[in-house]
């Protein structure tokens, strides 16, 4: 049961990240140079950022456009 419950909480975080990027808070413009501002080499945000968007391309394929 807790290996079910701790997939199911993996899961429901990375729901939980889409409805944040579907819905931001504040402009994106404004993210962007807020993330660049506060960048940092061991953070690599832009890196990240890159990573995030071939994981999101690939979701979206999987999920059928």
């Amino acid at each position: 049961m807790k290996i079910n419950t701790a997939h199911v909480h993996l899961i429901m975080n990375f729901v939980r990240a889409i409805e944040t990027f579907s819905k931001p808070s504040l402009p994106i413009e404004y993210l962007a140079q807020e993330i660049v501002a506060m960048d940092t080499p061991d953070k690599n945000w832009r890196g990240q950022t890159r990573d995030a968007e071939a994981h999101l391309n690939e979701l979206v394929q999987e999920l059928g456009e």
